[in-house]
């Protein structure tokens, strides 16, 4: 009778623990987007027009969901109704520039313009996670930095070794004179 008291207490205990550690370990993310470019417009609508932290948070991959970081930026964008005049964002079409496996990298740019006519870029690359029958989601949002003109290596000479400056005839060659 004991030993029968013993196991189902013991049974009870490994049923409980397995559902417990299923519910803790199991995928959570069902239901994103059909795909990649519209996992990133259904992401910043909810972040730079709906100003929505909560349905944010539901297009992120559990991997990299912040929820306070979430809220934090839509309250920075949030509180652009006080700095400027009537700010709106529009977006780029989101455009898969790259893929790797499971991920597909998708650059943007994200536009502010404000009522006085003052406008501001910001060219964003996000990774989005195919899950398969669970669709994608955003997993990184990182800003796009401009490259750098890339400079002549200051000599001012082209590859012949001659002066590139300006000011020398028709570049032809015929009727001019090098000094």
């Amino acid at each position: 009778m004991i030993a029968g008291t013993v196991f189902a207490a013991v049974l009870v205990l490994c049923l409980g623990g397995g559902v417990g550690g299923f519910l803790l370990l199991r995928d959570t993310d069902t239901d994103g987007a059909e795909s990649p470019t519209a996992a990133v417009q259904a992401f910043l609508q909810a972040v730079y027009r709906d100003l929505d932290a909560g349905r944010a948070a539901q297009l992120v991959c559990s991997q990299a969901r912040d929820e306070s970081a979430l809220a934090a930026k839509v309250a920075e964008i949030s509180a652009y109704q006080d700095s400027y005049l009537e700010p709106r964002f529009t977006w780029s079409s989101p455009e898969v520039v790259d893929r790797d496996g499971d991920l597909a990298f998708i650059e943007t740019t994200v536009t502010m313009m404000t009522g006085d006519e003052k406008t501001s870029d910001l060219r964003l690359r996000v990774t989005v996670l195919d899950k398969g029958s669970n669709g994608w989601w955003v997993c990184d949002l990182e800003t796009v930095t401009p490259e750098p003109p890339v400079e002549d290596g200051g000599d001012g000479e082209d590859e012949a070794g001659e002066d590139g400056a300006a000011g020398g005839g028709s570049g032809d060659g015929e009727g001019e004179t090098q000094t």
